[in-house]
């Protein structure tokens, strides 16, 4: 599955991390925020449609950067370098569409902006389910392919044309980016505490031309062709699981599973899918066929993943669930 959503806020990728980044941000002088105050679940009054990320906790990997370019003698230093980690003052600086090593500003701001893109990336059910039931070395060949999916499938979306800059009289030049960056997060578990392996590409709106001016980034063409980036995403992860791991993928519907994994073990790793089919059910909604009433009763019925327990409770409870 690919989903394209408009940011106003970064920080659940930053405190979703694990406590050693956090020290980190701690290191680099950034100044404590203040604690945001109590929100009773489903209450997205005065919150964006991506707001919900503030709320979360759950100890995930730090991210690493994707970008188009690469350090080059006589060239400008690139923002961030690929695969290089995503350290939270980067990240914030990147938000506020300033440059994360002079502090400049790189784009017009007025009032509160659009940050980025959260292009959400995730895996078929039968992954994760291998994925929790997998030794350390074979979770991480997972998340592996699952990394170079992510990186292709924004590689590809750059190649042909759906991640543009304009400039000129109402924007009406539009240009591919010479340098553009995403910060890709990956997140192991559901609201539910079950297993699902998924990568938040946090597509950051700042960009530099050809010229080497800077601007923001236009991202109507990947809302159109979010069918299509979902097809590269899982093309290119069942080609990393059978070259990479070995394991057999089979097609099924516009989607690929894992040969081996019975489709009444991905059921009952489900917990969330099968609430908000069970809500939708209620309000005589078909998910199949009202994609955007479904994301609303997702977003209205969700807990914070801080509520979720330690990661070693959550492996025993799917040894046990499997």
């Amino acid at each position: 599955m690919f989903t394209c959503t408009p940011l106003s806020d970064v920080e659940y990728y930053i405190e979703s991390i694990d406590e050693g980044l956090a020290a980190q941000t701690a290191l680099t002088g950034e100044r404590e925020r203040p604690a945001r105050g109590h929100r009773k679940r489903g209450d997205w009054s005065g919150r964006d449609r991506a707001a919900y990320y503030v709320d979360n906790g759950t100890g995930e990997k730090p991210g690493i950067w994707w970008t188009n370019v690469l350090k080059a003698p006589v060239q400008p230093l690139p923002f961030v370098c690929q695969s290089a980690e995503v350290s939270p003052s980067d990240f914030r600086a990147l938000a506020r569409g300033c440059d994360p090593l002079t502090g400049q500003a790189l784009v017009q701001s007025k009032g509160q902006r659009r940050v980025g893109y959260d292009l959400q990336f995730a895996a078929p059910k039968s992954v994760s389910v291998l994925w929790a039931m997998g030794t350390d070395i074979q979770r991480a060949r997972i998340e592996s392919a699952q990394a170079k999916a992510v990186f292709a499938a924004l590689d590809y979306a750059l190649r042909t044309g759906l991640i543009v800059t304009r400039r000129g009289h109402n924007g009406g030049q539009r240009e591919t980016p010479a340098e553009l960056m995403a910060g890709t997060f990956l997140h192991t578990t559901s609201r539910a505490g079950d297993p699902q392996i998924h990568t938040h590409a946090v597509l950051m709106n700042v960009c530099r031309r050809k010229d080497g001016s800077t601007g923001t980034v236009d991202n109507r063409e990947l809302l159109l062709h979010q069918q299509e980036m979902g097809a590269v995403y899982r093309l290119a992860l069942s080609e990393a699981l059978e070259r990479d791991i070995g394991l057999t993928t089979l097609k099924d519907g516009r989607n690929f599973r894992v040969a081996g994994v019975a489709p009444s073990v991905e059921e009952r790793f489900s917990k969330r899918r099968a609430a908000i089919e069970q809500e939708a059910r209620k309000r005589g909604i078909q998910t199949a066929h009202h994609r955007e009433a479904a994301e609303h009763i997702s977003r209205n019925t969700r807990a914070a993943k801080s509520d979720l327990p330690s990661r070693a409770v959550l492996r025993a409870r799917w040894e046990q669930e499997c």
